[in-house]
């Protein structure tokens, strides 16, 4: 009997305490399943935050970029050939497809004063005379510069900082090295002041470029560099 009392208490006791059949076996493939849905929604989340960093990185990376075909006229100057014709040049300077502003910028300190060096990439420049000979007829010549003559041209912005606000203001501009113009040419068929003047107003051309190109550039980037300033988050 007291076996059987035992045995009885204890058979009782124990189907009392014990987990239903496969109770265990779905809790632990619940388990697995959410613990699966967690990981792949981490992952996921995780890499939209990668895309989203790198979208703005990208984002970041061109800084501005300047609207073609916005011509900047520069002052008229005059040229007399050996035949005594009075030849006057207007230039304008323009870039065909713009600049890009990239922020893979240097930074240089110059009597306690910070600059920041951004370097540009400017493309398909165009220097434009339009060319009047004693007033009276005129023709129009282009010169070209191609991207890669001034993909070295920086812009230099001098940060003034004060209390807890700061600013950016365009110091300088630097256009690299110009090099010759690719292609030039005339409208044809060839007008008085062509004929008139001949490979004089060609020369003429050429020995005026360096210097005005330079300067028309200074003044392109310059006037493009004052509006991307007002996008540049420099503090």
């Amino acid at each position: 009997m007291v076996v059987l009392i035992k045995t009885g208490c204890f058979r009782g006791v124990t189907r009392s305490r014990r987990t239903p059949v496969g109770t265990s076996g779905r809790s632990r493939m619940v388990f697995r399943t959410v613990s699966i849905f967690v990981l792949i929604w981490a992952f996921a989340e995780g890499f939209i935050a990668n895309r989203q960093a790198q979208l703005v990185l990208d984002k970041m990376t061109e800084i501005s970029t300047s609207h073609a075909n916005e011509w900047f006229a520069l002052p008229q100057f005059t040229y007399h050939d050996s035949y005594g014709y009075e030849v006057t040049y207007t230039p304008r300077f323009r870039s065909l497809a713009g600049f890009d502003m990239y922020d893979n910028a240097t930074t240089s300190i110059v009597s306690q004063k910070l600059y920041i060096h951004i370097p540009l990439n400017v493309r398909d420049l165009v220097t434009e005379y339009q060319v009047t000979c004693e007033g009276r007829e005129y023709e129009t010549f282009v010169q070209n510069v191609t991207t890669s003559n001034l993909d070295q041209a920086t812009i230099k912005i001098s940060v003034t900082s004060s209390g807890d606000f700061c600013t950016g203001t365009l110091a300088d501009v630097d256009v690299g090295p110009v090099h010759s113009p690719t292609t030039y040419g005339r409208p044809a068929p060839p007008t008085f002041c062509y004929s008139a003047v001949g490979d004089h107003l060609i020369n003429a051309l050429t020995r005026h470029f360096f210097g005005h190109v330079r300067e028309s550039a200074k003044k392109f980037l310059s006037k493009s560099a004052d509006l991307a300033l007002k996008r540049l988050n420099l503090c």
